[in-house]
């Protein structure tokens, strides 16, 4: 009798590698799912005995070293074996793991600002302005050192004039900590010094009335010649100028002095400039007074 030992051919080992995944993702939790799935894609129906290469793809620590934009490839190949060992078939595809460059970060400084300003309020408002232009746009991960900027009180400390600059910095990082693109800029923050205080003391009096509304008058006269001009919150010792009281004591003469002083000052209590000048109220001595009595008669009559 005549018998026959079959063993037929098994269906060929076919393989599949799904999508390759594009991703414009920076964050890491993006990319582990994004690789994940693609790890999972790799499969292979058919066959018999079937070994695959699945061991060699790449780690998802390689996939995370893309995150500044790159891609990796991998050849997945899955062999069919008869039970001697034998090749029956072999199946391959090629698959690609990319991950985009971000778009390079930018920073942004805005307006450099310039005051004439003396009040703290002016300049507050000013500097917290300034504060709030700094920016950047693009990149992934951005940090950046906004925390070095110059605080209020450093800006306040130019209120008798001066400035403050500051190199605004910002990085891009990916998901694995390297730096992917850096910017910065400039940008200068200025309070210009304030004109110097002068002051004016009019013109000294000096008298020869001996009545009281003629020194009253003179007086208040002189007492309106102080003034100041320029400087920042300017103060000064106009208080302390003698009284009308002081002028009238010199109604037999005399003179008394002032010294009007006139301080700038900055929003921070600097003082940025000072002046003075020195007048005197006089009232000269009348002349004595002289009397007469005349001729004394000697009569014979």
């Amino acid at each position: 009798c005549e018998a026959t030992f079959t063993v037929e051919a098994p269906a060929d080992v076919a393989v599949t590698c799904g999508t390759d995944p594009v991703l414009t993702a920076c964050d890491a939790s993006e990319i582990e799912a994004a690789y994940n799935a693609w790890a999972a894609g790799f499969g292979a129906t058919g066959g018999c005995n079937v070994a695959d290469n699945i061991d060699g793809i790449p780690t998802l620590t390689d996939a995370l070293a893309l995150s500044c934009g790159g891609s990796i490839s991998f050849t997945y190949t899955a062999t069919s074996t008869g039970a001697n060992g034998e090749i029956c078939s072999e199946d391959t595809c090629d698959a690609t793991f990319t991950v985009e460059s971000p778009a390079a970060v930018q920073a942004s400084c805005g307006l450099n600002p310039s005051l004439l300003a003396c009040t703290a309020s002016e300049i507050e408002e000013a500097y917290n302005a300034w504060a709030g232009s700094f920016g950047s746009t693009g990149g992934c991960n951005v940090t950046d050192n906004i925390d070095a900027l110059p605080t209020l009180a450093d800006i306040l400390a130019l209120s008798c004039g001066g400035d403050v600059i500051f190199i605004y910095e910002v990085q891009s990082t990916g998901a694995n900590g390297e730096i992917c693109s850096e910017d910065q800029c400039s940008s200068t923050f200025t309070v210009e010094t304030p004109a110097a205080v002068e002051v004016t003391c009019g013109i000294d009096p000096v008298l020869t009335a001996c009545d009281a509304s003629d020194i009253e008058a003179a007086y208040n006269a002189w007492a309106a010649g102080f003034s100041a001009t320029g400087g920042c919150s300017v103060t000064d010792n106009i208080d302390g100028l003698p009284t009308l009281a002081d002028a009238l004591a010199l109604s037999c003469g005399g003179s008394i002095s002032f010294i009007y002083t006139a301080t700038s000052t900055g929003a921070n209590g600097e003082i940025c400039s000072e002046d003075t000048c020195e007048a005197t109220f006089t009232v000269e001595a009348p002349a004595d007074v002289a009397v007469t009595c005349g001729t004394d008669p000697v009569l014979t009559a």
